[in-house]
């Protein structure tokens, strides 16, 4: 008997091989603190691991109205219950595309192989510092543009302003 039987086929990876996915749950925790819109991208990335043309367009969907959300949120002055309008927004999210996918997932990939989170939370952190910086510089801007405003400029002494004509 020869020893080939015994040898694994190296044959192309099949349709039915576990891929690589980010746990819907484990996207839905850091969204709370990096927004539904950090969440939705990994879910998108799930979407086109799985070559599901739908659900990418859904996600993709979702995406641009969580990435719309944030930032009209941001734009929005603080107000009595502003954190609210926040949490009412992760809940849209969660309920409205994250659930979904994790059913999806348990009955399309129940044994998905985890994917790592170094890569998208390093991005994820760097865009929210990003933002950050972003913000402080527009701030920086409209308190120098205040300032400005604020302090009238400096009086022109009599011995360098031009004569008037007509007088000697």
């Amino acid at each position: 008997m020869s020893d080939e039987n015994f040898m694994p086929s190296m044959s192309p990876v099949d349709d039915f091989m576990p891929r690589e996915l980010y746990n819907p749950m484990v996207a839905a925790v850091w969204s709370i603190f990096l927004t539904p819109a950090f969440g939705e991208w990994c879910l998108l990335q799930n979407c086109k691991a799985l070559d599901d043309d739908e659900g990418v367009f859904r996600s993709q969907s979702w995406f641009a109205g969580m990435i719309g959300a944030v930032f009209v949120y941001l734009l929005l002055p603080p107000f009595p219950g502003d954190k609210l309008l926040y949490i009412a927004l992760y809940f849209a999210w969660f309920f409205g595309s994250c659930r979904p996918h994790e059913r999806m997932l348990l009955t399309v990939a129940p044994e998905y192989l985890r994917k790592s989170w170094l890569k998208p939370l390093f991005c994820g952190c760097g865009c929210y510092c990003l933002l950050g910086i972003i913000a402080l510089l527009g701030a920086l801007l409209c308190f120098k543009g205040l300032i400005c405003e604020a302090i009238p400029p400096p009086a022109v002494p009599p011995a360098f302003l031009p004569p008037v004509q007509g007088t000697n």
